[in-house]
C-alpha cells in the first residue's frame, strides 16, 4: 500500500479531492466571537486610559493622532507579560515542559529571564505531577471527526494514579495558562466553557487518529486535509483511548499561584453543536455553561 503524502511531501496546497475538516480550534475561536471578548477589550482598555490619563491627556493635545493609536493598542498593553515570553510563547513553553516530565526526561532548558518569568507556573505544574501522578496514554495526538468534519491535535490523554480523579478511566486533557489567578473583576480565573466545550469534544468523539503527519491549511481558515491514501493509513481512536462514552474531558489550567483541573462536559449534545457550527461556519450560537468547579487545586 502507498504510504500517504503527510505534511513532509506536502506543497501547501489543497488538492481538488481532499477532504477538508475544519481545526477544533477554529471551532473554538468562532465560539469566541462573542460579547465575551469585547467586554474584556472594553474593561482591558478602560483600566489603561484610567492609569495613564495624564500622559495621555497630554499627548492628546500635542499629538493626537498617536494618542488615538495608544489607545486603540491599550488593550495589549493592558495585558502584557512581565518578561520576555508572550503569552502564546509562554503557554507552549509551559506545554513542553508538562511533556517532557509526562515522558521522564528533563524540563527544557530555559535562559534566565524566562525562568524568572515561568517559575511560578512551573512550581504549581510540579505540585500537580505529585499529588495526581498523571500517566500518559498518547501526548499531541493528531485526530479527524468524520461525523462534525472537524480535525485537531489534542494535548494529552492521561490516567490519574493519585488524587480525586485516580481511576483507569482515561482523561483528554487541554492545557491553558493565565498571567494572573484571578480577572479583572478579582474572581477566580476559570475556563471559557464556549470555547474548551467544543474542542474537546470534538477530540473525545473523533472516530480516527492520524498515524503520519497530517497536512494543515493554514492560509485563511485553518483547516486539516485528507485524501483518499492518506484515509487508508487512519487508525480507530478507540484502539489507543477506548469507548468515547467511557473518557473524560478536563481542563488543566495553570497560573502563577495555583493549577486546577476543571472537568468539561462533551456530551453527544456538544458534538452537535460543533456539527453545527463547522459546517455553517457560524459561532453565533447561545452561549451555555460547560465548565464545573475545579476538582484538584494546588
Amino acid at each position: 500500500m502507498k504510504q500517504p503524502i503527510g505534511a513532509g511531501e506536502w506543497n501547501g496546497r489543497k488538492a481538488p479531492n481532499d477532504e477538508v475538516f475544519v481545526s477544533a480550534s477554529t471551532v473554538a475561536s468562532k465560539v469566541l466571537a462573542n460579547p465575551v471578548l469585547e467586554n474584556w477589550t472594553v474593561e482591558a482598555t478602560a483600566k489603561w486610559v484610567i492609569e495613564n490619563m495624564g500622559s495621555l491627556a497630554h499627548m492628546a493635545t500635542t499629538d493626537p493622532d498617536a494618542a488615538f493609536q495608544r489607545v486603540k493598542n491599550a488593550r495589549f498593553e493592558a495585558s502584557a507579560e512581565k518578561g520576555p515570553l508572550r503569552a502564546t510563547d509562554r503557554g507552549t513553553k509551559l506545554h513542553e515542559v508538562i511533556e517532557h516530565w509526562l515522558v521522564g526526561e528533563n524540563r527544557p532548558t530555559l535562559t534566565a529571564a524566562e525562568d524568572e518569568q515561568l517559575g511560578p507556573y512551573i512550581n504549581e505544574i510540579s505540585t500537580w505531577f505529585v499529588e495526581n501522578k498523571p500517566e500518559p496514554v498518547a501526548i499531541e495526538q493528531a485526530v479527524f471527526n468524520d461525523y462534525a468534519k472537524v480535525g485537531g491535535r489534542f494535548d494529552m490523554a492521561l490516567k490519574f494514579r493519585a488524587g480525586p480523579l485516580a481511576s483507569e478511566r482515561i482523561w483528554l486533557c487541554d492545557t491553558k495558562t493565565k498571567n494572573s489567578s484571578v480577572t479583572s473583576r478579582g474572581f477566580d480565573q476559570k475556563p471559557y466553557g464556549d470555547a474548551v466545550a467544543p474542542q474537546l469534544a470534538a477530540y473525545r468523539w473523533a472516530e480516527w487518529c492520524a498515524t503520519f503527519p497530517p497536512r494543515v491549511q493554514t492560509r485563511g481558515a485553518r483547516n486539516y486535509l485528507l485524501n483518499a491514501t492518506e484515509r487508508q493509513h487512519l487508525a480507530p481512536l478507540s484502539d489507543t483511548l477506548g469507548d468515547p462514552n467511557e473518557i473524560g474531558t478536563l481542563v488543566l489550567m495553570v497560573t502563577p499561584d495555583w493549577a486546577r483541573m476543571f472537568p468539561v462536559e462533551t456530551g453527544r449534545d456538544v458534538l452537535e453543536w460543533v456539527k453545527a457550527i463547522a459546517a455553517a461556519g457560524n459561532g453565533k450560537e447561545k452561549a451555555r455553561k460547560y465548565v464545573d468547579e475545579p476538582v484538584w487545586t494546588s
